[in-house]
This record gives C-alpha cells, structure tokens and sequence, in this order.
C-alpha cells in the first residue's frame, strides 16, 4: 500500500513539473515582451522624473517638521528619509505599469522597431518635444 501511495505522489510531482515547464517558458517570453517594453518607455523619455521633485518635497516636509517641533530634529530626519525610501521604490513599479501599457499596445518586434527608432536622431528629437 505504502508503494502505491509514493507512487502515485511521485507521478503527480511529475506530472506537476510537466505542466509548469510550458508556463515557465511563457513566462519568460512575457518577460522579454515587457523588457523591450520598458527599453522604449526610456528610450522615448515618457518616464517622468520625480527624483528632483520629491527631493523638494522631502526638503520642505523636514524643515516645516522640524520649526513645529525642533526637540524631534533626528526622528523627523529618519523618519522621512524612511519614507523617501518608500518612494524611490516606487519608481520602478510605476516604470513598469507604464511598459506594461505600451507592452499591451505593440508586440514585442514592434518595441524593438521602437527602440531603433528612439536611438536616432529624429527619435530623440520626438521625445525631447513629447
């Protein structure tokens, strides 16, 4: 009894690992797709820069912080330095929801035309007016 028990265990593991090896290669052609995705979304310049905009922000917070309660000058500095962290994480997944868009938009050949095309001269005119 206990044979068939492992037997049957090992046959669904295997069966398992067969269907998973067609998902996984799926898997890797969706990466692809959405790396030359993300390739064009840099290349065209659509990907907004917030990095000088929330280093402002992050100026002005500590210091209107730190006039309503000087006493707490090192916690307001690490606790906002905590949450630029936050935000500067965020980029690369707002990065990626942009690319998934042009991803659904194009196929991966044509993001490749994309890109070509944003590394000329006239690509990078387009995208410094876009």
């Amino acid at each position: 009894m206990k044979s068939t028990s492992v037997a049957s265990m090992l046959a669904g593991i295997a069966l398992c690992a067969t269907l998973a090896v067609p998902a996984m290669a799926q898997d890797k052609k969706v990466d692809t797709h959405l790396q030359a995705a993300i390739e064009v979304v840099k290349q065209a310049g659509t990907l907004p820069s917030y990095g000088e905009h929330l280093n402002i922000i992050l100026f002005n917070a500590k210091n209107w912080l730190i006039r309503e309660n000087p006493a707490l000058q090192k916690e307001i500095i690490a606790a906002i330095e905590e949450v630029s962290k936050d935000y500067l994480k965020e980029d690369d997944r707002r990065n990626t929801a942009i690319a998934e868009v042009w991803a659904s938009y194009f196929k991966e050949n044509e993001l490749k035309e994309l890109h070509a095309f944003f590394k000329t001269d006239v690509g990078q005119k387009l995208a410094t007016y876009q």
